[in-house]
């Protein structure tokens, strides 16, 4: 809301794309399907484990004991600048609220993947942190919740994403991030259709923009220009 031309954009637009449809009920019930792991409980003090509940005070998982070592600490490190910028109320999220506004304007909806299958990815993508490997880092990160003024780091990129000080990359190649390369060239089949056809607003996570095998570079490849445009 701070900048009016985002939700200017959105208005005008006659699709908003999304990731995914954030459906709390269907991932409730997928995560209730797997077996509680106590492991967590064997690594971490109880006043850890209540700060860890109290960083995922929003989450729709409830029970951490149903989520791998990988998924845990991929969302403790993720919370990390939101639980900097307000560390009470983190409840709605950019891809919430988007999908918010456009249900209020009345806008068709479209989404690249279920909510189950981004879940799938996340565990993929984490896999090689087992129990281990979470033992080895979990102090170090929460020990950074546990400092009395937490900061976001100039340098990271949510800090660089903040502050308007973001390098694309454009001319570097992917690695082959199963989270991000792959899942953009699936996503651009639907894109490259909609886009030559409809106006639309789109609204992905950042590191999906970035290098050669970003949408940006895609669609530029595609013949479409793509321009910034200011935000003030």
């Amino acid at each position: 809301d701070s900048f009016p031309i985002i939700s200017e954009k959105l208005k005008g637009s006659d699709i908003v794309l999304t990731e995914v449809e954030k459906d709390s009920s269907r991932i409730v019930n997928y995560y209730n399907k797997r077996e509680s792991s106590d492991q967590i409980n064997q690594i971490l003090t109880p006043s850890d484990i209540d700060l860890i509940k109290k960083i995922l005070i929003y989450s729709t998982v409830k029970d951490i004991n149903k989520l791998t070592p990988g998924e845990l600490f991929a969302k403790l490190s993720a919370y990390y600048d939101a639980f900097c910028l307000s560390p009470t109320d983190t409840k709605l999220r950019m891809d919430d609220y988007i999908q918010f506004l456009a249900k209020e304007n009345n806008k068709q909806q479209i989404y690249f993947e279920s909510d189950t299958l981004q879940i799938e990815l996340l565990r993929k993508g984490t896999a090689q942190i087992d129990w281990n490997i979470f033992k080895k880092n979990i102090k170090l990160l929460l020990d950074k919740y546990k400092q009395p003024n937490p900061k976001i780091s100039s340098n990271s990129i949510y800090g660089k994403y903040v502050t308007f000080n973001l390098n694309y990359s454009f001319d570097d190649k992917c690695g082959g991030e199963v989270l991000v390369e792959k899942r953009n060239d699936e996503w651009m089949t639907k894109i490259s259709t909609l886009f030559k056809k409809d106006n639309c607003f789109m609204a992905v996570g950042l590191l999906h923009y970035f290098k050669r095998c970003g949408i940006i570079m895609q669609l530029r490849q595609l013949g479409f220009k793509v321009e910034p445009i200011l935000m003030h």
